[in-house]
């Protein structure tokens, strides 16, 4: 059966991006370093294919193209692994303040939970 065969995500013939998120960020990193045997990450680690949704997922953000029809999965992974890695030299962290403590946790007044 071809892999590509009856994929769902969007419109093959038009290309989608997408602002990348810190989830999408942390998949692509997973991508980069999965090793064979690894666990999906959550939420695709629910998905009925979780290879496929990962794999369009990484062509929506412009990771990586879309595979052609015909191509087999060995050939798709390994070019998503290296798609990845390159996308994360190409586009390092941000940098921003560091997350700390729910305000209502930092013992700010009036900030208690409801």
């Amino acid at each position: 059966m071809d892999p590509t065969e009856g994929w769902t995500h969007s419109n093959p013939q038009r290309p989608i991006r997408r602002e990348v998120t810190m989830g999408d960020r942390r998949l692509v990193e997973w991508v980069a370093q999965a090793s064979v045997g690894d666990q999906f990450p959550e939420p695709f680690s629910y998905a009925r294919s979780p290879l496929e949704s990962v794999i369009l997922t990484l062509a929506d953000l412009g990771v990586m193209p879309r595979p052609a029809r015909g191509t087999q999965w060995p050939e798709i992974v390994e070019e998503a692994t290296a798609a990845a890695t390159v996308w994360l030299q190409a586009n390092p962290p941000r940098q921003g303040p560091a997350a700390g403590p729910a305000p209502w946790r930092a013992g700010k007044p009036g900030s208690e939970p409801r």
